[in-house]
């Protein structure tokens, strides 16, 4: 029971931890974007204004992942028996459709300014923004990642591949502007626009994928690595109807073992433990496992 508190406990710290996180990472990601909307309108550039909203969809994600944060990290109750955890995926899953609506948005605009290309006014104050701009979403990114894994959170893991994505864009923005500045037509303008919202699509894809397969239930572990486990403790005999499923910090195994039928109810259930304990030493201590004991005939 005590074990159980200090888990808790840590879990509840762990949230606390991560809102901290995204609250630090949304002031940036909306400062960034102001910037870059701004400098995209004054000079007249749909790459830039592309990649701005790109940013402004990053601190809409964050306002998300706290919510689904704060929820999340409720104590267990006679509703949720297992706890909050699947609202931080529900939020993953929100950062996803959120930025699926952005890109669709981008693609448009950029689809409008293949067809009727505007010549961008690219100035110094251009390239300074973005350039820092640039600075702060790669040190977004390393931090968010590293607090994530960290800290055991979908929401972070998902926002900083996120943000790894504006990395990308933002540089491909700066070549842009470098090539309009050596006379490249403005319709570069576009195609790197487009070639953008392609970025957010697939930023977009990846997360709701990730989300669905927790909050659909798919395999969490591989079967074949649960059963070689089990396998290794002397007492059992065999193994089946091996389930898995939720997320890294919060897996849920259920399986059947066949022992000696002969065995006594105390040495089987010292057995059980024994089971537990040997997964739990392979695959992480935040696991809840179900054991089910039957005779080997």
């Amino acid at each position: 029971m005590e074990k159980e508190s200090s888990k808790i406990k840590n879990e509840r710290s762990n949230t606390k931890k991560a809102i901290i996180v995204l609250w630090i990472v949304m002031i940036l990601n909306f400062a960034v974007a102001i910037f870059k909307v701004i400098i995209g309108t004054i000079s007249n550039s749909g790459s830039i204004i592309a990649d701005g909203y790109h940013s402004l969809s990053d601190g809409s994600g964050n306002i998300v992942g706290i919510v689904g944060l704060s929820i999340a990290g409720r104590p267990v109750d006679e509703s949720h028996p297992y706890g909050h955890k699947k609202f931080e995926t529900i939020s993953s899953l929100l950062i996803g459709v959120l930025l699926f609506a952005v890109a669709s948005k981008v693609a448009y605009s950029s689809v409008l300014n293949i067809i009727n290309p505007k010549t961008p006014e690219i100035s110094i104050l251009s390239f300074a923004v973005m350039i820092t701009t640039l600075v702060v979403n790669i040190f977004v990114v390393k931090y968010e990642s590293t607090q994530g894994h960290k800290l055991s959170s979908d929401v972070l893991v998902s926002d900083s591949e996120h943000t790894r994505s504006d990395v990308m864009i933002t540089s491909g923005v700066i070549v842009t502007m470098v090539l309009l500045r050596f006379g490249f037509p403005p319709i570069i303008d576009g195609i790197v626009s487009l070639l953008i919202s392609g970025f957010i699509f697939k930023a977009s894809y990846e997360i709701f994928t990730a989300s669905s397969h927790v909050l659909a239930d798919a395999a969490a572990l591989k079967t074949e690595d649960i059963y070689q486990v089990v396998m290794s403790c002397e007492g059992v005999l065999d193994c089946h109807k091996i389930r898995s499923r939720g997320r890294q910090d919060d897996i849920h195994i259920d399986l059947h073992i066949l022992i000696d039928p002969d065995m006594s109810v105390s040495n089987s259930h010292a057995l059980e433990h024994q089971v537990a304990g040997s997964l739990r030493a392979k695959f992480g201590e935040a696991i809840s496992i179900i054991i089910h004991v039957e005779p080997y005939h």
